[in-house]
């Protein structure tokens, strides 16, 4: 299966749905607790609104109430269906070992991604207990233009989807090394293809360098990336190299041994 860099609208949206839907968006987006006139003034939704829905979200367990601020959070029904997701899309205990191991060799923090509504989605991390980590999570989202498993991904799409992807795109700059021109990235990719594997070198954040290889699956498309993150000052430049063959070793055995078809 491709990867799902963007969806379509739905043909027949459900109104009240897609705010319940931004009301569990904005949660997600703020990661700490907001009060109803907060998403109120946030989403332009009316107060009245949001509290029907959240009334809704808190019965049924999405959302969890803070008893002495009154303020709203996301609850633990997410925990559940979460684990399912991560299951059904064959992550786990099929990926954990691979990752593991890669994580042992290299010292760093090793990730695991998918892309998704045109962002780079976390799946699957393995935390280095090394000083001066890298801030991110399960479920968090990045770019995919300036990430090097965004980059990794995207230089292995099919033609016209790449295509639709960089044709009348915005490519913001999160630092003076980020990519911001479409044809610019579009050689760099190239350059990605032929040595099949990126480096993330400080374009999202300042300091920090990302090595990541893509899983490929039939027709030689990305269906996920596999990465090594950390400081620039352990993952120096004369590492690069090291690091990169032993990213693309695993995702390389990932790409034969699994049925990577399967992990979207």
């Amino acid at each position: 299966m491709a990867l799902e860099i963007e969806r379509d609208r739905p043909t027949y949206p459900v109104r009240s749905l897609e705010k319940a839907i931004r009301i569990l968006d904005a949660l997600r987006e703020a990661g700490e607790p907001m009060g109803i006139s907060e998403l109120s003034t946030k989403l332009e939704l009316g107060v009245s609104a949001v509290h029907r829905h959240l009334d809704t979200l808190h019965y049924h367990g999405w959302v969890e109430q803070d008893p002495t601020t009154l303020k709203y959070m996301l609850g633990t029904r997410f925990i559940e269906f979460g684990a399912s997701v991560i299951e059904r899309l064959g992550f786990g205990s099929r990926t954990r070992p691979y990752l593991e191991r890669l994580m042992s060799e290299v010292g760093e923090t090793v990730n695991l991604c998918v892309a998704d509504r045109g962002e780079v989605l976390f799946v699957e991390k393995f935390e280095s207990e090394r000083f001066l980590r890298t801030v991110t999570h399960v479920g968090a989202r990045v770019p995919l233009h300036c990430t090097g498993m965004g980059k990794a991904m995207l230089a292995f799409l099919p033609e016209a989807e790449l295509r639709a992807f960089l044709d009348g795109r915005s490519l913001d700059g999160f630092t003076p090394y980020t990519i911001t021109d479409p044809t610019s990235l579009e050689a760099h990719l190239g350059t990605i293809r032929r040595q099949g594997y990126a480096v993330d070198n400080e374009e999202y954040i300042i300091g920090v360098r990302c090595i990541a290889a893509p899983l490929l699956g039939r027709g030689g498309h990305a269906v996920a990336a596999v990465s090594v993150s950390g400081p620039t000052a352990r993952l120096s430049e004369d590492r690069i190299a090291d690091v990169a063959a032993r990213v693309k070793a695993v995702a390389q055995e990932m790409s034969r041994d699994l049925d990577v078809e399967l992990l979207r």
